[in-house]
This record gives structure tokens, sequence and C-alpha cells, in this order.
């Protein structure tokens, strides 16, 4: 399953999608990739309204960056990418195959 992030700061009308976020069923993993150099920023990944994991990474175009979700289990996940120049891309997932 995937979707594309927008970020909040743009209009519906532009439909730019910068990053992708992919589970792999197969390793329990979420990758998120990016396709425009967002910069330094946050990731953060809310599974049923609680947080469980914060990482500050450097996001550039093209990386791929993993989550091994299998000890969290089903339920429904957030993602939240912040940049440090205030862009916020949210990204919702429903997860009931772990």
């Amino acid at each position: 399953m995937s979707f594309p992030a927008q970020p909040s700061g743009r209009g519906p009308a532009q439909n730019i999608y910068d990053v992708y976020a992919v589970y792999n069923s197969g390793y329990e993993t979420l990758c998120i990739s990016f396709q425009e150099e967002l910069g330094c920023g946050s990731i953060i990944l809310y599974r049923n309204g609680n947080e469980i994991i914060y990482d500050n990474t450097q996001m550039n175009y093209g990386d791929v960056i993993s989550y091994d979700l299998s000890e969290y289990g089903n339920g429904e996940y957030v993602i939240v990418i912040t940049t440090n120049n205030g862009e916020i891309y949210i990204g919702f997932l429903n997860i009931d195959s772990i």
C-alpha cells in the first residue's frame, strides 16, 4: 500500500507529491521515499493515536528511509513529516496484516 503525502502549505490545484510511503507486509517495514530535497526535519509515526517513532533526519532527493513496524502490530498509522522550513506532510495508512 502506498500513499502520496502533500505538504499542507500548498494548494490542491498544484497537485505536487514529493513524499511516498509504502508498507511491505512481507518484511513488516514502512519505507518513505523523497522525490524532492527537503533537508533536515522530523518524521513522526503514530499508531492508533500514540507516537511510536520520532526521527530527526536529513531528507534528500532519492532517499528511502525504512522503519521496522513488526513490534507495533495492526492499526491506523499516521505519518507526519515536518521540514525545518515549516512544510508539513501528513499521510495515513491502515495496516491489518501484521
